[in-house]
């Protein structure tokens, strides 16, 4: 009786301790399944967000976030677009530089001067000459005073002329080179716009193209983390199946240690206190038998989800460092996404700094619109003061004529008349050059006007286009957040699930220990039985009464431990309760 009563003890022994082993590694597991469950839902639905703005069910529709980058391509290219239209700025300061005959042609303003100058010089030389034929007249001193005072106006006048021929060489020069520079910054900004055209066109493509790589990717991830989502619950829903053995494992000792102290004091003769104690030793082998089955085949059941869990987890894995690869970036996806957007928000703000600049060179067009119109100013004071030289030229020119018919000889008619020529040529000269200039001033003016309202228009076209950008690369850069964030997210929330993950493989690495400490109180129990049983101590003749079933029945809870009574001791009808009670709702 001693090896019974130790294999008894033994056999209590492991079973609490199998009690306790269950509750060690299925509590834990049991309480990290919800923590699993969030981290696949909170994956799931940063899945959607991308989803939503990245992938449509039609494959002919566009991508959501197509629609804004699109958007915002199209704002970058009316500002290229004007750019361009800098051209318009060039012509209207250009079209008045022509090389042909017209006399709002700077060239032929320049030949009526050095026409006067001309008629100038040989006025000049004739007031010398007509000094000194007065000089052989005894009646010329009158004549004398009137010529040296026509040359010396003619000297004046001629020495105007040159100075305002050279004021306008140098109007002329400027102009030249001022139009030239316009016709160079517009050919510049048309190079720039074309070479930023394509950058633009170029990079959203690229970002397009990638972004739709990525919604392919993002539609497996979706299905991947709706197929893992199944087993979480699966798990969750089988776990309970260890309350139930750790509930019947408890019961189990329960009876053993209650009759425990009874075996010590068995001896031959016992009777049926003896038989009752070996019918709760055959019960209690035959709940073993049923906890160890059931045991296994609860560890085989939930070793299959777990491994439906890893693969559908793998299956977001590789997904899943596809798509942060492709966001984030890798060695292996060098033009990422987030390299892409890189690459236009330098675009952008290439694009930036030349509208500023163009801005900037505009308002230098301004500038030198100002200094031409005061050029211009200046080169009506010349006209001014020639014309005051002129009337005195004529003033004189009468004079001269007066007192050179009043001589009454032949040479001084001759003269006289050679001095009329010259006098109306001065006349019709500065006639002639007034209207030129003025028909080139009042050209000139047209192109400062037309150009200051094309530079004014310009201006507040790149001054809107400037606040565009500005808006286009905010929005850019809030969608870049929110793709990055989502991502960022998304990747979190998966290196949380692969840690609850761990923590259930952990806790199921365990899972044969258990399987033998039941076969070890299977096997225990068995032997504790035979040893019992092939004692003189029992007399099995003798049927149990309906007390000490009814005492058996007081250990046990479930329906499942009550059947296995029922089963055993068939020729009583023992009251086992309803399938679907008790622990079963569990």
């Amino acid at each position: 009786m001693l090896q019974v009563t130790s294999d008894l003890e033994r056999g209590i022994d492991l079973l609490r301790a199998l009690a306790i082993q269950l509750e060690k590694v299925f509590v834990p597991l049991y309480e990290s399944l919800p923590g699993i469950e969030r981290d696949v839902l909170l994956t799931r639905q940063e899945t959607e967000l991308l989803l939503q703005l990245l992938f449509t069910a039609e494959e002919t529709e566009r991508l959501p976030i197509t629609e804004i980058l699109q958007e915002v391509q199209g704002r970058l290219e009316e500002a290229l677009g004007l750019l361009v239209a800098q051209d318009q700025v060039a012509q209207m300061f250009t079209s008045v530089v022509a090389e042909g005959e017209d006399q709002g042609d700077f060239k032929s303003v320049l030949a009526l001067i050095q026409r006067i100058s001309v008629i100038l010089e040989d006025i000049r030389d004739m007031a010398f000459n007509a000094i000194i034929f007065a000089a052989r007249l005894d009646e010329g001193a009158a004549f004398t005073i009137i010529s040296q005072e026509l040359s010396k106006t003619s000297v004046v006048m001629k020495s105007s002329y040159d100075e305002f021929h050279t004021t306008f060489s140098e109007l002329r020069d400027w102009y030249n080179t001022f139009t030239e520079d316009v016709v160079g910054k517009a050919t510049i900004q048309q190079d720039q716009a074309d070479e930023l055209k394509a950058a633009v066109a170029g990079n959203f493509a690229q970002l397009i193209g990638s972004l739709e790589q990525v919604a392919y990717f993002m539609g497996d991830l979706a299905k991947h983390g709706e197929r893992a989502l199944g087993p979480v619950g699966n798990i969750m829903t089988a776990i309970q199946v260890q309350d139930i053995i750790r509930q019947q494992t408890e019961n189990l000792a329960s009876l053993l240690a209650n009759g425990l102290t009874a075996v010590r004091g068995l001896t031959a003769g016992s009777g049926d206190h003896a038989l009752f104690i070996l019918q709760s030793l055959r019960l209690g082998a035959r709940l073993m038998q049923n906890i160890s089955s059931t045991l296994e085949g609860f560890l085989d059941n939930l070793r299959e989800l777990v491994e439906d869990l890893n693969q559908g987890v793998q299956d977001v894995q590789e997904d899943m460092e596809l798509v942060a690869e492709v966001f984030l970036g890798a060695k292996e996806h060098p033009g990422t996404i987030a390299t892409v957007f890189s690459q236009i928000t330098d675009t952008i703000d290439y694009l930036r700094s030349v509208v500023v600049e163009v801005d900037r060179q505009n308002r230098e067009l301004y500038r030198g619109r100002d200094m031409l119109r005061e050029m211009l100013g200046s080169s009506d004071s010349y006209f001014t003061a020639i014309s005051k030289e002129g009337g005195q030229i004529t003033r004189l020119g009468l004079l001269a004529k007066l007192e050179l018919g009043r001589l009454g000889t032949p040479d001084a008619q001759a003269f006289a008349d050679q001095l009329d020529q010259m006098v109306a040529g001065i006349q019709g000269g500065i006639k002639d050059t007034r209207q030129a200039y003025s028909d080139m001033e009042n050209s000139i003016e047209r192109v400062i006007i037309g150009g200051g309202q094309v530079l004014e228009a310009a201006h507040n076209h790149l001054t809107e286009m400037v606040r565009a950008i500005d808006q286009s690369s905010e929005e850019l850069a809030i969608l870049q957040k929110l793709i990055r964030d989502s991502i960022e997210a998304l990747v979190h929330g998966f290196k949380e699930l692969r840690k609850s993950l761990a923590a259930v493989q952990q806790s199921l690495a365990s899972h044969r220990q258990l399987v033998e400490m039941v076969r070890k109180t299977e096997t225990c129990l068995k032997q504790c039985l035979e040893r019992l049983a092939a004692s003189n101590v029992v007399d099995e003749g003798v049927s149990l009464s309906n007390e000490q079933l009814a005492e058996l029945m007081e250990h046990f809870t479930s329906y499942v431990e009550r059947q296995v009574t029922q089963e055993l001791f068939s020729h009583e009808e023992i009251d086992i309760g309803s399938q679907g009670g008790e622990l079963e709702l569990f």
